[in-house]
This record gives C-alpha cells, structure tokens and sequence, in this order.
C-alpha cells in the first residue's frame, strides 16, 4: 500500500463543541488488497457513525511508527506475532477462501492455533465452536468490562453485503415472478472472470461450447477467455453488462463452506440466471437467493459439470421452459430481513470493538485519577449510545430504507 503511506482525520467539528475531551481514535488499516482505501471504505464510515463525538485518524504507517487503538486487518499478509493480550484491539476481515494454499497459513491461526489473530472476525467465515457468535441477546446482555476477549466474536458479513443493502428497491421487487424480465434480456451467456484456478472456469467454458446449439455464445469482455471488447472500452458497468444477457456463468474459483463472493449478487442485481459453484449451501445462499433460479454446478469437477449441462441444454432447447425459469422470483422471500440482520451485526461487531478500544485507550492507564466505573461512563458518553439504543438507531436507518420500498 505504498501509495496509501498517509494518514487522514475525519472529524465532526459540530460535536467538538460538546465533549472537547473526546478522544482521537487512531484506526491503522494492514494487509489489505492493493486497490483498497481505506478512506472510501464502508469500514471507516460505520466506525464514524458508531462514535460520531471521536476523531478518527486512519493510518496505513508501519504500526511500529505510531500507537494504533484499533487495527482492521486482512489476510493479505503476514499473521501478527504478538500476543493479542498487549495490543491494540484487532478486528479481521475474511474475503478469500482459507482452504487455498496462499491462505493455510491464517486457517491454522484461527482454527489450530492458540496465538489467536484477532479480537473480532468477520466476513466468508464458517460458523464453528470456536469462535463466539454474535448473538442480540447475549451481547446486550454484556458490558464492555464482561465481555471475554480470550474468544474471538465472529460474524458472517461478506464485502458483498453492503450492495445489497444498497439495492433493497430492487430485491424487493424481484421477490415475486416477473414474466416481463426476460424481454431485455436478448443475449445469450456472459462470462467475466481473470483467474482460471485448477483450469476449472475453461473446462466450463468448453464444455458449454460442446452443446450441439446453434444458439450458443459466451461473451468474456474480462481478462480469461477474452473475446470481445473490455467493459471500460463498453463504457459499460458489470450489472449493465450482464442486464443483456440470459445466463451469467458466474463460478467461484474455489469450493468451501462460506465462501460466497460479489458474484452470485451481481447476476442477481442484473436479472440474468446465475450459472454457480460455490458456498456449499451456506445459509446465506437460500435466505437471499431463490435457488430454484439458478443453475447450480454441484461440485468443480466433471459430475458437477454434467448436472449443469442436463438442465442448460433444456432450457436452451425450450423457450417456454426457459421464459418459465426465468420468470422466477430472483430473490427468497427472506433476503431483505438477512440482509438487514448481517448488516446490523457487522455494525455490533464494530460498536463492541471501538467501545473497547476506547475503554483500553482511557481507562486502563497507570495514571488514571477516576475510578474505573466513572471512566467507562465517560467513555460512553464519547459513543453517546449504549449497545441497545445504537441497534435501535441502526434499526430505525433500515426502518426508512424499508419505508421507501413498494407495497407488496
């Protein structure tokens, strides 16, 4: 992150006014992709509206520079080597799939090792005894001086989410059938992908070229089988792309319990028929898609590949059944209330985090001159919300998402 070696405030000068005593909160952002901002990010937003009284300064600076309060790391990089009871609060974030060799080495931290690598875990996580599940209740139940940090709170929040949470309007009115849907949709299989992991995406590919129809083309405007033009010379987006076409071939490029990235989503948000492999029926697959719209490959080898192939030759070979298929509700009938709860679970995880961070930053110092219990009201104060009523306003933000959507 060489071009990110910078650090950048974000204040609220209007709430300055009333807690002049009100902390800076130095937030050091590690092991992120290299196209990741830490300034644009939703991550940096969520935690200003948890503590809108604190100045929050983001720093990308070697953490050996600078104390940090809190850290947001990712995976791409090395697993820290100190022990979690004497730094900052940690909080990591999971986008790829920790079975891949590049990743073992995270997979054995969090699940073998006894040096955990984090305080607070979210993203494409398998739920498992040994990290501790966000629960409501359990959670409100507790202050920040109870809470264990010998486990690791996790919750299953992909980037992803907060798209969906972007385009309620559109899922709930693709949560019934639409036989009018099909009609933009001239085109026939769109392909966007870059890298061909175990060969499998080619061997797709091929193998929907083998179909004896005439009718068949894959159009790849991305880096792996490209055969047309990009979309920035399309001056196209992905979701723009893909609204023309019937099908988007859409694989993961790996197989594992919870690993479910944008892709499934964005052919969604386009009305095509996903083409999928992946997530290995993780919750979050039926309680926002509707299965029974998508072609589904069972598994990344040739018998998943033969699956596929049985049910796209007949909806290829039958328009009726395929004006039929396609008619399909795209979304279940839960999906907005799952992408709600993800969304104020990641903003729980964060409040929880940040409260600590505060409470570890002000209150347990040699020098402190209050008592503890007064010094944790303080800190309270400096959120200006206890857990509960910060859910109730989260919940009252998605209450006029939900207000602004159709009637049923």
């Amino acid at each position: 992150l060489n071009q990110m070696q910078l650090t950048h405030i974000f204040t609220q000068k209007h709430h300055q006014n009333q807690h002049q005593n009100a902390p800076n909160l130095i937030v050091h952002f590690e092991n992120w992709w290299n196209s990741f901002s830490p300034q644009h990010s939703i991550l940096t937003s969520t935690i200003q509206q948890v503590c809108p009284t604190c100045n929050i300064i983001i720093t990308t600076l070697h953490p050996s520079s600078h104390t940090p309060d809190l850290i947001l790391s990712s995976i791409f990089g090395p697993i820290p080597s100190h022990s979690l009871s004497s730094s900052p609060i940690r909080i990591l974030y999971i986008g790829e799939n920790l079975n891949l060799p590049g990743y073992s080495h995270w997979k054995s931290a969090l699940y073998r090792s006894s040096l955990k690598p984090a305080h607070f875990l979210f993203g494409n996580i398998v739920p498992t005894t040994q990290f501790h599940p966000l629960s409501f209740t359990d959670l409100l139940s507790q202050s920040i001086n109870t809470i264990n940090l010998s486990s690791i709170y996790a919750s299953f929040s992909p980037e992803w989410i907060d798209t969906a949470f972007q385009h309620l309007s559109y899922i709930h009115s693709h949560q019934n059938p639409n036989t009018s849907l099909i009609q933009t949709h001239t085109k026939s299989i769109a392909f966007l992908a870059r890298s061909n992991l175990f060969q499998f995406r080619t061997k797709l590919i091929a193998s929907i070229n083998s179909l004896p129809l005439n009718s068949i083309s894959i159009d790849c405007p991305s880096k792996l089988n490209k055969n047309m033009k990009s979309l920035r010379k399309l001056n196209l987006t992905k979701i723009q792309f893909l609204s023309q076409y019937k099908f988007n071939l859409c694989p993961e490029n790996s197989l594992s319990f919870g690993y479910v990235t944008e892709k499934l989503l964005d052919a969604s948000l386009s009305g095509a028929i996903p083409i999928y492999c992946g997530g290995k029926k993780h919750f979050v697959l039926d309680r926002i898609f509707n299965l029974d719209r998508i072609v589904m490959i069972p598994s990344m080898n040739q018998k998943g590949i033969d699956v596929m192939l049985k049910k796209l030759e007949i909806l290829l070979k039958n328009e009726s059944l395929l004006s039929d298929f396609f008619a399909k509700p795209i979304y279940s009938q839960s999906a907005i209330e799952c992408i709600m709860r993800l969304i104020v679970e990641r903003r729980i995880l964060l409040q929880y985090a940040v409260h600590i961070a505060l409470f570890n930053k002000s209150c347990m110092t040699k020098d402190r001159k209050e008592s503890l219990e007064s010094c944790s009201d303080r800190v309270q104060q400096w959120i200006n919300a206890t857990s509960q009523s910060e859910i109730r306003r989260t919940l009252t933000e998605i209450h006029k998402q939900q207000q602004n959507l159709p009637n049923h």
